[in-house]
């Protein structure tokens, strides 16, 4: 990831952090989507860029129910953090096993929706 676009990922960061007291879910979905946009760009791996940005679009109607859950966004944050430091430290094992943690949280979050949309049906 260049310079510019490291100092980019840190400053989508601190924006995103507004969001926290008042847990705004809507603001807060669209700077992440910024911050993941960023991540994949700077991968400099087209195949990778080109394959989560399908997911998530086949995902999207889901994509922001996670942070609607009391704390979400403070952990995504939380878990934001450790990728920004570990990027700009250019710790790639660190920041790899980070967003792996991210995404994992991610996936069982997206899991309760599943069970939560069983319940209802």
């Amino acid at each position: 990831m260049s310079a510019a676009d490291r100092d980019e990922l840190q400053e989508i960061h601190r924006r995103s952090e507004a969001c926290i007291p008042s847990e705004d879910f809507e603001e807060y979905d669209a700077i992440n989507k910024e911050f993941h946009e960023l991540l994949y760009r700077g991968s400099c791996n087209d195949y990778l860029e080109t394959s989560v940005k399908d997911v998530r679009s086949r995902l999207r109607v889901y994509r922001r129910y996670p942070f609607q859950k009391p704390g979400r966004i403070r952990q995504s944050f939380a878990d934001h953090g450790q990728i920004v430091k570990a990027i700009s430290k250019g710790d790639s094992e660190t920041a790899g096993k980070a967003m792996r943690d991210h995404i994992s949280i991610g996936g069982r979050v997206f899991a309760d929706l599943v069970v939560e949309m069983a319940r209802r049906t």
